[in-house]
């Protein structure tokens, strides 16, 4: 999966679970700009599962930020494409 279409799925999946409308960009930050808490992590979870067709676990990628302000639309991106199954 390229990048930009990647960055697009993971947009997605984030408006979606966001506490309120809104249009994330890369640099906002999960918890300090869009308001997610943990169940708002949760369905962040799901909407990725939806938009990639596989499995999503996030535990690795919010116990890898050296705080919860470190935790971006652009990281979590990077995440997935870090760990994405092979052919997705």
């Amino acid at each position: 999966m390229r990048d930009a279409e990647l960055m697009d799925k993971v947009v997605r999946a984030v408006r979606d679970s966001a506490p309120r409308p809104v249009e994330p960009e890369p640099a906002h930050r999960l918890v300090d700009d869009l308001g997610f808490d943990s169940l708002r992590m949760a369905s962040l979870a799901i909407a990725l599962e939806t938009e990639l067709g596989q499995p999503v676990l996030l535990n690795d990628w919010i116990a890898s930020a050296p705080s919860l302000s470190d935790l971006t639309v652009q990281s979590l991106a990077a995440h997935m494409a870090a760990n994405l199954e092979p052919g997705s």
